[in-house]
């Protein structure tokens, strides 16, 4: 069990547990360490758990009702009845790092914004290989240099599929 009392400093010895004053026969005091062991309480920033929950709530509510759907399998109006804040933050979070996984035929472009094309496979190291609108292709590119635009080409990754099965 745990409990949460008031213990003036000079009860908690170095060694993190509780100490009692004792007095001895002759009226001296004495201390006695209990052994059990005692941690500072720290009040938790109630502010900033606030401003979390809020942020994490504003979010939801600028989802539009689609995405809501797709993130968390139903209308949002009653996700407080079946759903805890952990629980709806962990599938939020696991929601959107998929939506942002970058997977073939999606549009991505270059983070210097120069560059633009479509994904048409990963090399053996996951890195990206990409052809430009032009038919230019060239690969070995980390994901995290790039974003996805919102553009998925469907028909990439369907011819790609046929490809491999005509061989």
């Amino acid at each position: 069990m745990k409990y949460i009392i008031d213990v003036p400093s000079d009860l908690y010895a170095i060694c993190k547990t509780l100490r009692v004053p004792v007095k001895v026969g002759n009226g001296d005091l004495s201390w006695y360490n209990t052994y059990i062991k005692a941690e500072p309480y720290t009040e938790p920033d109630r502010e900033s758990i606030e401003d979390e929950v809020w942020g994490f709530v504003r979010i939801i509510t600028d989802m539009t009702e689609c995405e809501r759907k797709e993130c968390f399998g139903c209308s949002t109006c009653d996700l407080d009845e079946y759903m805890t804040y952990k629980d709806a933050k962990a599938k939020y979070e696991s929601w959107k790092k998929q939506k942002d996984e970058i997977h073939i035929g999606d549009e991505v472009k270059g983070n210097s914004g120069l560059w633009t094309g479509v994904v048409v496979g990963f090399d053996e190291f996951d890195a990206l290989i990409i052809m430009d609108s032009s038919g230019k292709s060239c690969g070995g590119y980390k994901t995290k240099f790039f974003r996805k635009t919102g553009r998925h080409f469907d028909e990439v990754e369907e011819l790609l599929k046929k490809m491999r099965d005509t061989e």
